[in-house]
Protein backbone atom coordinates (compact mmCIF):
# COMPACT_ATOMS: atom_id res chain seq x y z
CA UNK A 1 0.00 0.00 0.00
CA UNK A 2 3.05 2.72 0.89
CA UNK A 3 3.87 2.15 -2.86
CA UNK A 4 0.33 2.88 -4.42
CA UNK A 5 0.18 6.34 -2.00
CA UNK A 6 3.72 6.97 -3.32
CA UNK A 7 3.25 6.75 -6.80
CA UNK A 8 0.01 8.32 -6.22
CA UNK A 9 1.80 11.27 -4.36
CA UNK A 10 4.00 11.51 -7.94
CA UNK A 11 1.41 11.46 -9.65
CA UNK A 12 0.25 14.62 -7.89
CA UNK A 13 3.13 16.33 -7.24
CA UNK A 14 4.97 15.65 -10.79
CA UNK A 15 2.30 15.05 -13.33
CA UNK A 16 4.49 15.93 -16.20
CA UNK A 17 7.04 13.20 -15.28
CA UNK A 18 5.02 10.29 -14.65
CA UNK A 19 2.18 10.62 -17.53
CA UNK A 20 5.34 10.71 -19.98
CA UNK A 21 6.46 7.58 -18.52
CA UNK A 22 3.42 5.13 -18.33
CA UNK A 23 4.97 1.82 -17.17
CA UNK A 24 3.24 -1.34 -17.04
CA UNK A 25 -0.72 -1.61 -16.94
CA UNK A 26 -0.77 -4.34 -14.57
CA UNK A 27 0.87 -2.35 -11.79
CA UNK A 28 -1.40 0.48 -12.32
CA UNK A 29 -4.16 -1.61 -11.89
CA UNK A 30 -2.42 -2.89 -8.76
CA UNK A 31 -2.00 0.14 -7.60
CA UNK A 32 -5.30 1.73 -8.38
CA UNK A 33 -7.29 -0.82 -6.95
CA UNK A 34 -5.44 -0.33 -3.67
CA UNK A 35 -5.96 2.63 -3.51
CA UNK A 36 -9.90 2.47 -4.19
CA UNK A 37 -9.97 -0.58 -1.54
CA UNK A 38 -8.32 1.64 0.97
CA UNK A 39 -10.26 4.85 0.22
CA UNK A 40 -13.50 3.53 0.08
CA UNK A 41 -13.16 1.87 3.48
CA UNK A 42 -11.06 4.98 4.81
CA UNK A 43 -14.21 6.81 3.52
CA UNK A 44 -16.90 4.42 5.49
CA UNK A 45 -14.73 4.70 8.93
CA UNK A 46 -15.14 8.45 8.53
CA UNK A 47 -18.77 8.59 7.69
CA UNK A 48 -19.28 6.20 10.61
CA UNK A 49 -17.34 8.45 12.65
CA UNK A 50 -18.93 11.62 12.31
CA UNK A 51 -22.88 10.02 12.34
CA UNK A 52 -22.10 8.30 15.50
CA UNK A 53 -20.75 11.65 16.58
CA UNK A 54 -23.57 13.65 15.41
CA UNK A 55 -25.87 10.87 17.59
CA UNK A 56 -23.98 11.91 20.52
CA UNK A 57 -23.95 15.20 20.21
CA UNK A 58 -27.48 15.00 19.98
CA UNK A 59 -28.12 12.54 22.64
CA UNK A 60 -26.02 14.95 25.21
CA UNK A 61 -26.32 18.29 24.14
CA UNK A 62 -30.00 18.45 22.87
CA UNK A 63 -31.51 15.67 24.84
CA UNK A 64 -32.58 13.65 21.65
CA UNK A 65 -33.67 10.74 22.41
CA UNK A 66 -31.68 8.36 20.53
CA UNK A 67 -31.49 4.69 20.35
CA UNK A 68 -28.03 3.54 19.63
CA UNK A 69 -28.81 0.19 18.20
CA UNK A 70 -30.53 2.01 14.81
CA UNK A 71 -28.05 4.27 14.72
CA UNK A 72 -25.30 1.83 14.54
CA UNK A 73 -27.08 -0.58 12.22
CA UNK A 74 -27.64 2.78 10.49
CA UNK A 75 -24.21 4.56 10.39
CA UNK A 76 -22.91 0.53 9.65
CA UNK A 77 -25.40 0.37 6.30
CA UNK A 78 -23.99 3.75 5.27
CA UNK A 79 -20.52 2.00 5.93
CA UNK A 80 -21.49 -0.48 3.80
CA UNK A 81 -22.91 1.38 0.80
CA UNK A 82 -20.27 3.94 0.48
CA UNK A 83 -18.03 0.70 0.16
CA UNK A 84 -19.76 -0.92 -2.70
CA UNK A 85 -20.25 2.66 -4.44
CA UNK A 86 -16.85 3.02 -4.08
CA UNK A 87 -15.89 -0.48 -5.88
CA UNK A 88 -18.44 0.36 -8.31
CA UNK A 89 -17.50 4.00 -9.41
CA UNK A 90 -14.19 3.02 -9.22
CA UNK A 91 -14.30 -0.04 -11.93
CA UNK A 92 -17.80 0.05 -13.73
CA UNK A 93 -18.18 3.67 -14.10
CA UNK A 94 -14.74 4.56 -14.97
CA UNK A 95 -14.98 2.03 -17.79
CA UNK A 96 -18.19 3.43 -18.92
CA UNK A 97 -16.48 7.04 -18.54
CA UNK A 98 -13.28 5.86 -20.67
CA UNK A 99 -15.90 4.64 -23.48
CA UNK A 100 -16.78 8.84 -23.63
CA UNK A 101 -13.38 10.15 -23.42
CA UNK A 102 -11.73 7.54 -26.12
CA UNK A 103 -12.93 9.74 -28.96
CA UNK A 104 -11.02 13.17 -27.47
CA UNK A 105 -7.91 10.87 -27.14
CA UNK A 106 -8.32 9.32 -30.75
CA UNK A 107 -4.18 8.48 -31.11
CA UNK A 108 -4.05 7.13 -27.86
CA UNK A 109 -4.26 3.68 -27.17
CA UNK A 110 -6.82 2.24 -25.27
CA UNK A 111 -4.19 1.04 -22.27
CA UNK A 112 -2.66 4.12 -21.80
CA UNK A 113 -6.33 5.57 -21.86
CA UNK A 114 -7.11 3.54 -18.58
CA UNK A 115 -3.67 4.02 -17.45
CA UNK A 116 -4.04 7.66 -17.63
CA UNK A 117 -7.73 7.66 -16.18
CA UNK A 118 -6.07 5.72 -13.53
CA UNK A 119 -3.23 7.74 -12.88
CA UNK A 120 -5.33 11.01 -13.18
CA UNK A 121 -7.47 10.21 -10.62
CA UNK A 122 -4.97 10.11 -7.31
CA UNK A 123 -6.36 13.02 -6.16
CA UNK A 124 -9.62 11.65 -5.63
CA UNK A 125 -7.98 8.19 -4.42
CA UNK A 126 -5.78 9.68 -1.88
CA UNK A 127 -7.96 13.10 0.02
CA UNK A 128 -12.28 11.76 -0.84
CA UNK A 129 -12.25 10.49 2.64
CA UNK A 130 -12.47 14.20 3.45
CA UNK A 131 -15.89 15.42 3.49
CA UNK A 132 -16.80 18.31 1.22
CA UNK A 133 -13.98 18.63 -0.92
CA UNK A 134 -15.06 16.04 -3.40
CA UNK A 135 -16.12 18.74 -6.11
CA UNK A 136 -12.60 20.24 -6.13
CA UNK A 137 -11.09 16.80 -6.37
CA UNK A 138 -13.27 16.25 -9.56
CA UNK A 139 -11.84 19.44 -11.32
CA UNK A 140 -8.39 18.25 -10.09
CA UNK A 141 -8.87 14.79 -11.55
CA UNK A 142 -10.17 16.36 -14.62
CA UNK A 143 -7.13 18.52 -15.15
CA UNK A 144 -5.16 16.00 -15.18
CA UNK A 145 -6.85 13.81 -17.30
CA UNK A 146 -6.12 16.01 -20.05
CA UNK A 147 -2.94 16.89 -19.33
CA UNK A 148 -2.32 13.38 -19.48
CA UNK A 149 -3.99 12.72 -22.86
CA UNK A 150 -1.76 15.95 -24.41
CA UNK A 151 1.64 14.49 -22.58
CA UNK A 152 0.49 10.86 -24.10
CA UNK A 153 -0.11 12.39 -27.59
CA UNK A 154 2.97 14.31 -27.75
CA UNK A 155 4.95 11.16 -26.44
CA UNK A 156 3.53 8.95 -29.03
CA UNK A 157 4.22 10.79 -31.97
CA UNK A 158 6.85 9.09 -34.39
CA UNK A 159 9.77 11.11 -35.79
CA UNK A 160 9.76 10.97 -39.83
CA UNK A 161 12.26 8.36 -40.73
CA UNK A 162 12.34 6.61 -37.44
CA UNK A 163 12.35 2.42 -36.89
CA UNK A 164 9.27 3.45 -35.52
CA UNK A 165 8.00 4.02 -38.69
CA UNK A 166 8.09 1.08 -40.27
CA UNK A 167 5.19 -0.64 -42.09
Amino acid sequence: MKKAIKKAWKIISNPNNEFSKLGNFESSLRDYLILLITIGLATGIVSFIIYSLNAMYLDIFLSADITYWRMLNYAGGRFTSIMFFYMFSGTFLLFILSLFVKPFARNTKYVHLLQIMFYSLSPMLLFSWIPGIAPGLGMWSIFLLIKGIRINKKSSEIKKGSLEQRE
